[in-house]
């Protein structure tokens, strides 16, 4: 099952890409990599996903092990605030073997069970 995330800022106000306007931006997750520069823009890629329409909360489908969420913000033209405005969180899937299918673990910082929601704000 997937991994569901939830997604906020402070400080700042979440807004569909386009518009480069100060104050404002949009979420993007970055699997198993760090963080993005200031001022450079953030990849589109499987493992750079924008979230450009200003949504707060997405799913991901994650392979069974560890994995690093890094969540950046990011300007109206997708570049980055750098490191002041990312968060990073590690979490493990474990495979349900019952039902073949994914299911949540812990993160470094905390264990859940069942069904896990990962909430990071920058």
């Amino acid at each position: 099952s997937p991994v569901k995330v939830k997604m906020g800022v402070e400080g700042m106000t979440v807004q569909p890409a386009g518009e480069l306007k100060e104050g404002t931006g949009h979420h993007h997750i970055i699997i198993d990599k760090g963080g993005i520069a200031e001022g450079q823009a953030v990849p589109a890629d499987e493992q750079h996903i924008h979230y450009g329409k200003g949504q707060t909360e997405t799913e991901l489908e994650l392979t069974p092990g560890k994995h690093s969420l890094t969540l950046q913000f990011a300007n109206g033209l997708h570049q980055s605030y750098g490191e002041v405005m990312a968060s990073t969180i590690t979490i493990t899937v474990e495979a349900n073997e019952e039902h073949g299918s994914e299911d949540h673990g812990s993160e470094d910082h905390g264990s859940e069970e069942g069904h896990s929601e990962k909430e990071a704000e920058h």
